[in-house]
């Protein structure tokens, strides 16, 4: 050290000083470095954890958010999640003293413990919902949203050095809190004083052994940091992964967004002419049968509708951000939405629906109304898909949770069926996402498995839940609880002086009969039950009764008429399955299952006014001088349209492209044009600037409404920034549509009337046909009421079913294949209902049934004797159907006559094409174009117009 200096005694206690004030300097030095080295090692180690149970969290951050709201410490995610982060902090050495994750509280400076990892029972467990003051490190954390490493600070928990990490939802980018590390100083204060013991002892060595422990451990730091550094880019690389997988996450659901958007368009579609051509039905003047038909298309059109409304809110439920809307609504009309759905779904197998309705539930809710409604569909349809034959019931019932100005009540609705059940082992997962169970049994069962969690979702977004019960083989009882506001406490249902009623009820079916007894006890009228005949007459001599209940199977049956029977004042009441047809119409009727409201009705003498209330246009005047133009791409919206203004007076004008519309508009001065929004080539924005481009005030003030069956949230924002003046969503809803009209429709040329007004056409005098064994009135009327359709409907069928013979002629073999055979009989089944022909419709409904459950026995009975009455029926039909007089005239179709008829065919214009067609005489014309002509109708019947046209073409003329 000092070369060849020579050193003198004296220099001794210098040299010794100086090399002690070195080695102490040298020590002082080292120490506060390692503690400084120390302190940062702990913080990256705390680091790394942290980022890792951030990682470890966001991986179910739906379940955690959730998590957040309940706080619920008896879910198995938290008991899982628990157990994970404790098994973290053990794994990771007794200087982590505690792993946790956290949320600041929105209204103070406090943070609220959300996980914690210690076992319960521990002097420092922090139970979720504890809070803690907001430290410096914290604040920071919370404010950049980024990794975050504080400095050894002494608090209540001990002295700690704590290091945060964001936690993020990889599908939405939302911030949802920190996940924390605190490490104890016991580890640095144990290293501190073990260096200060080297030190102590380095002072007494050479230099030369110093400098080689310095090299030592300057190597070894050399390793830490090589450790920790090396960590730190496997957690970076982790990171890096999950970032990539939250990004394709989301792509993956903007691109469900955008798919379920599309199909929203392509599903309203369809059902705005489903529900405006029952609204145009309901309009009119219509016999009772036609009616209920007609009220229970619209009605499940109108709910089909609210589904795939539902079906658009799917994204938003996985998310957590569905929105409920309270709504003041009548409980009456959900009730009879839910239970006119259902009783149509059951009436093709043997299942008797049945309801116990507690008619003293009020009459008025406040809550969100679709989400109720679209959770008891779900529940009952379930029972439905498995349930092959017995019985349903849907019993609905509540209790007050509180009283006064705001009175809230728990809604139960239990619906209990004989069907398949599930096994034990399966009730754990009955309500998991695309479950399915028993596949063997359940494998010609419809269904994504979805139906039930979407239930149980909204059920509890709505304060309520979902509980069920299951017997394997013995059917299932499924309990849907709702709380709800009572918007006024006037019962569902009553009977005006019910002391003064005395009720027969003659059934002897067990289950009808005591739903019917229940609700009569429940509206407090006096009755009495029988089940056989003799009974039966016996307690009409008895005793007065003002109505007698007889199901329609026992007044049928009956060896003489009833009203002989009964005499007196008594009320005849028939108890008719949903679609029955009675026999004698101007007998009363309630269609099973009956419940309080239909029962109340017919007691208080109101059936005829039905709870389902004929809708009558809002608008108290009519509009003669009016013009409107009605753009759309499909012909059918356009005759729904047309016909749901057509009460105004007004002259409307349709067209059938955004191009045709611009001309329109130039020629003509319109005061309202409707413009559907999506068309090909130029679409409702593009026709709709190119009017506002045709200058001057007339066009800039011209009021244009949107027609659009993309009814998704932000596009009527979108229609009125892109020139539109209003927004109507297809289906179009009277209301709606006529509160538009009013809107816009000029002042000056509203004349008024003197009441609402409801169109009445009458029907015109149209030729029967009729077919031995066919409801031909029945069957013109479903079709549109015109006969001339029926007619080609008929013919169709004759050629369908000649061709189906051949696929028909023999008997399936036994352990063959039955596909082609149901799907030949199912083709048939459908084409019978449809003409009229129920019974044999029935046959064809059996044998499908009987090749579905592969009954071969049923099959080789009933075969042949459906067969001959399948070619019977033909027989008939074809005898039945007008004869055309054969014509030897050359004469074919004008060329203006053709040139019309090929332009609406091009336009997939049939409503024209069939009018074109309506106004020839055939008899003037040679047998090659009335063969054509028929084609082109029976085409245009099936929408098939490519067909229609080739037809058209083979009558082409020369020039």
């Amino acid at each position: 050290m000092f070369g060849n200096r020579r050193i003198n005694s004296k220099m001794f206690p210098i040299i010794f000083f100086i090399s002690i004030a070195v080695m102490l300097t040298v020590g002082v030095v080292i120490y506060y470095a390692m503690a400084q080295l120390v302190e940062a090692q702990m913080g990256n180690k705390c680091k790394g954890l942290a980022t890792a149970v951030s990682v470890l969290i966001e991986q179910n951050a739906d379940e955690y958010r959730q998590f957040i709201h309940t706080l619920d410490t008896e879910s198995e995610y938290y008991k899982k999640i628990k157990s994970e982060l404790e098994e973290i902090r053990v794994n990771n050495g007794n200087n982590i003293a505690f792993l946790y994750t956290e949320i600041k509280v929105s209204d103070k400076d406090d943070i609220m413990f959300v996980l914690d990892s210690e076992p319960e029972g521990t002097d420092k467990f922090c139970s979720p919902g504890s809070t803690d003051p907001m430290t410096e490190t914290r604040r920071l954390a919370y404010k950049t949203q980024k990794i975050t490493v504080g400095t050894f600070v002494t608090n209540r928990w001990g002295t700690l050095l704590s290091a945060y990490a964001p936690i993020f939802d990889k599908a939405t980018g939302e911030f949802l809190g920190l996940a924390g590390v605190d490490a104890s100083d016991e580890q640095r204060r144990s290293l501190m004083s073990f260096q200060a013991r080297v030190i102590a002892v380095c002072i007494f060595m050479l230099i030369v052994i110093e400098s080689a422990f310095m090299l030592e451990l300057n190597r070894h730091v050399q390793t830490l940091d090589s450790t920790v550094r090396n960590r730190t880019l496997e957690l970076e690389a982790q990171k890096e992964i999950a970032e990539r997988e939250r990004l394709e996450a989301q792509r993956a659901n903007e691109a469900k967004t955008h798919f379920l958007t599309k199909m929203s368009h392509e599903i309203r579609t369809p059902m705005n002419a489903i529900l405006g051509m029952s609204e145009l039905i309901l309009r009119e003047d219509t016999n009772p049968v036609t009616r209920e038909h007609a009220v229970s298309v619209k009605q499940a059109g109108t709910n089909l509708l609210a589904l795939i409304n539902d079906i658009l809110d799917l994204s938003k439920i996985e998310s957590g951000k569905l929105e409920l809307m309270e709504t003041e609504y009548e409980f009456a009309s959900l009730l009879n939405d839910v239970i006119s759905i259902i009783r149509m779904r059951v009436m093709e197998k043997p299942i008797l629906f049945v309801t116990n309705i507690d008619s003293r539930l009020p009459a008025r809710l406040l809550g969100d109304e679709a989400r109720t409604r679209q959770a008891l569909l779900n529940v009952l349809s379930n029972a439905v898909k498995y349930t092959r034959e017995g019985y349903i019931t849907f019993k609905v019932e509540g209790r007050r949770l509180d009283y006064g100005q705001s009175a809230e009540m728990l809604l139960s609705f239990e619906v209990t069926d004989t069907g398949i059940g599930l096994k034990p082992e399966d009730m754990p997962h009955l309500f998991d996402d695309f479950a399915r169970f028993d596949p063997h049994s359940n494998r010609n069962v419809e269904g994504t498995g979805l139906g039930l969690p979407i239930t149980r979702s909204l059920a509890r977004l709505m304060g309520g839940d979902v509980t069920a019960q299951s017997a394997y083989g013995h059917g299932s009882t499924f309990i849907v609880t709702i709380p709800v506001k009572v918007a006024s406490h006037k019962p569902l249902a009553s009977v005006e002086n019910p002391s003064d009623k005395h009720v027969l009820v003659y059934e002897n079916r067990g289950i009808y009969a005591d739903s019917v007894i229940f609700s009569l006890e429940n509206l407090g009228v006096s009755h009495q039950l029988v089940s056989a005949k003799e009974n039966f007459e016996e307690a009409v001599r008895a005793e007065e009764f003002q109505f007698i209940f007889i199901s329609t199977m026992l007044f049928n049956k009956a060896s003489k008429p009833l009203t002989q029977t009964i005499g007196g004042e008594s009320a005849l009441v028939l108890l008719a399955e949903y679609g029955e047809t009675v026999a004698s119409p101007d007998l009363r009727v309630i269609a099973m299952p009956a419940h309080p409201i239909s029962i109340a009705n017919i007691l208080n003498r109101k059936e005829d006014e039905s709870y389902y209330k004929k809708d009558t246009i809002g608008l108290h005047y009519v509009t003669p001088e009016a013009r409107l133009l009605i753009v759309d791409d499909i012909p059918t919206n356009l005759r729904v349209a047309k016909g749901l203004i057509a009460p105004l007076g007004a002259t409307t004008d349709t067209c059938l492209s955004g191009a045709e519309a611009v001309e329109l508009a130039r020629t003509y001065d319109y005061d309202i044009i409707f413009m559907d929004h999506m068309m090909p080539e130029m679409d409702g924005i593009g026709a709709t600037a190119a009017i506002r481009a045709l200058g001057g005030e007339k066009y800039e003030k011209l009021p244009i409404v949107a027609l659009t069956a993309n009814a998704i949230g932000g596009m009527q924002e979108m229609l009125l920034a892109n020139g539109f003046n209003d927004y109507i969503a297809k289906p179009i809803e009277t209301a709606k549509l006529y509160d538009v009209i009013d809107r816009w429709i000029p002042k000056e040329k509203r004349v008024v009337s003197e009441r609402n007004i409801e169109p009445r056409p009458e029907e015109p005098n149209r030729e029967r046909i009729v077919i031995d064994g066919v409801d031909t009135d029945l069957a013109i009327m479903l079709i549109g009421g015109n006969i001339k359709d029926y007619i080609s409907v008929l013919t169709l069928f004759c050629e369908d079913a000649n061709e189906r013979f051949h696929m028909l002629e023999r008997v399936p073999e036994e352990g063959g294949d039955l596909k082609s055979f149901t799907t030949q009989i199912h083709a048939l089944k459908g084409v019978l209902a449809t003409i009229g022909a129920t019974e044999v419709s029935k046959k064809a409904a059996a044998l499908e049934k009987a090749a579905k459950d592969a009954d071969f026995e049923t099959i080789r009975r009933d075969f042949f004797d459906f067969r001959e009455n399948l070619s019977d029926l033909v027989a008939k039909i074809k005898e039945a159907l007008p004869k055309r007089e054969k014509n030897t005239a050359a004469n074919t179709l004008s060329k203006e006559i053709f040139a019309k008829l090929s332009l609406a065919l091009e336009s997939k214009d049939g409503i024209k094409a069939d009018r074109i067609i309506d106004s020839l005489d055939l008899n003037e014309y040679d047998e090659q174009t009335v063969s054509a002509l028929d084609e082109i109708t029976n085409s245009v019947l099936l929408f098939d117009f490519e067909t229609a046209g080739a037809a058209l073409n083979s009558l082409r003329m020369e020039a």
